[in-house]
């Protein structure tokens, strides 16, 4: 559910609240506080997640794609682990895991 809710751009990021009207105090990403906080940011972009997504990628023993957005992991997984289906669903669950931690 949240991963649906996550690549419909339905999370209460900062970007999205003020959108619709919620005062918040800054649109900043909570993280690192350098860049407006939307989905893409918080999930894939900013660096000390960029970071924490290198070390899982050396924990599994993987090369770590370069996501630009949200959905483009799901895609570069397909691409990475085409044959290797076990792989793939395991590394679809850590990259769920990583995005509901964040």
């Amino acid at each position: 559910m949240f991963v649906w809710r996550l690549l419909l751009i339905r999370l209460a990021t900062t970007v999205n609240l003020d959108s619709i009207g919620i005062d918040v105090l800054s649109i900043l990403c909570l993280v690192c506080n350098e860049v407006s906080e939307d989905k893409d940011h918080l999930f894939v972009n900013c660096e000390i997640i960029v970071k924490t997504w290198n070390s899982i990628a050396r924990w599994i023993d993987i090369n770590c794609p370069v996501f630009g957005r949200v959905g483009d992991g799901y895609v570069s997984l397909e691409w990475m682990l085409y044959g290797f289906q076990s792989q793939k669903d395991v590394v679809e669950v850590i990259l769920g895991l990583m995005w509901w931690m964040i």
